[in-house]
């Protein structure tokens, strides 16, 4: 069987069905259906299960789409930049910043969004630790140490994991229970570079993971690029040599300097102004509360003591109105008589 349409003259095609036959040594048809109510799709369907195929209904679809690698889009802005020389505007060949850039750019024509989202998408792994207690004294990695499920006096271990930047786990490794969080460094830097087989690393991390031994002993050894921040000492130093000159956030809360204290780095310094403002307001919070503490001790009775007696003569006291205390800032203990460091009027 097949379907067959026959010009009509000036109206449209009749579509029919037929079938081919032979008799008397010659090849007949017949016609078995007239078609030509039928909609374009279904007779174009009814055409595929003639010739032993198969219909798909429209809700649907004929290839299930598992995974979808994009690339033409990327290589066409990736070379027309090259093309116009974008690249070499911004920097020769090898640099990476250079690259970073080139990235941000590509990224922004194709996929706008925020830089720290394409930094995410530059980024291959994250990696954190974490620690669980354990019941029980049989583990050989069980060790009294830092618990953060404020488990007192429970063994604990400690575990490391490395993740994909959508979050899907690679990498596990656990370590006794008293391993601090930078000393699981050394092993994970091994493990990006043998394992993973990655040429160049940028580890970002808190200024508690990575730490100034660990940027010595086994990044700057192993070739690795880091970001960190400066601990409050680290920072005191800079300001108090004139390197971190509070006039630089006069016109912007961000900026980049140099020091001799740390060759070959750059550090970007930002002044947090709502940080500041909150600062400020605890402080004046925490005068009001030790000026309300004071004004009720002064307004407690209250009972002289002679003062004890000094090896050395006393300076001739002046006549005084109200009395004068020494108070902590925190607040003071109930009590009917002044503290040892009062001095009242005579």
């Amino acid at each position: 069987m097949y379907v067959e349409a026959v010009p009509n003259r000036g109206s449209p095609p009749a579509i029919l069905l037929r079938e081919s036959y032979r008799e008397g040594g010659k090849v007949k048809k017949r016609t078995l259906l007239n078609l030509c109510d039928w909609s374009a799709d279904r007779i174009a369907g009814f055409k595929m299960l003639l010739k032993g195929g198969t219909v798909i209904p429209r809700d649907q679809q004929a290839i299930t789409i598992i995974r979808s690698l994009p690339h033409g889009h990327v290589a066409a802005a990736l070379g027309t930049a090259r093309k116009i020389g974008l690249d070499r505007l911004l920097g020769p060949d090898g640099n990476r910043c250079r690259d970073l850039v080139l990235a941000l750019i590509v990224s922004r024509l194709l996929e706008p969004g925020s830089k720290l989202a394409a930094a995410r998408a530059l980024s291959p792994d994250t990696y954190d630790v974490s620690s669980s207690y354990m019941e029980g004294r049989c583990c050989p990695l069980a060790q009294f140490g830092y618990n953060r499920d404020r488990k007192r006096g429970k063994l604990q271990i400690v575990y490391g994991l490395l993740c994909a930047p959508d979050g899907c786990p690679v990498a596990i490794e656990v370590f006794e229970g008293n391993t601090a969080d930078p000393m699981t460094l050394t092993s994970q830097v091994r493990k990006l570079r043998e394992r993973f087989g990655l040429d160049h690393v940028v580890l970002v991390g808190d200024r508690g993971m990575i730490t100034q031994a660990r940027i010595t002993e086994d990044l700057t050894k192993a070739g690795l690029d880091w970001i960190t921040a400066l601990r409050a000492p680290a920072i005191k130093v800079l300001r108090d040599s004139g390197t971190l000159q509070m006039s630089l956030f006069d016109e912007r809360d961000m900026a980049s300097i140099t020091s001799p204290d740390f060759p070959g780095e750059r550090l970007i310094v930002c002044r947090n102004r709502a940080l500041a403002a909150e600062r400020v307001r605890k402080r004046e919070d925490l005068l009001a509360a030790t000026e309300r503490e004071l004004a009720s001790l002064s307004t407690s009775p209250t009972t002289t003591s002679p003062l004890p007696a000094r090896p050395r003569k006393l300076p001739p006291r002046r006549p005084s109105t109200a009395s004068t205390w020494c108070v902590p800032a925190c607040r003071p203990r109930c009590s009917t008589t002044p503290p040892p460091c009062a001095a009242t009027s005579p």
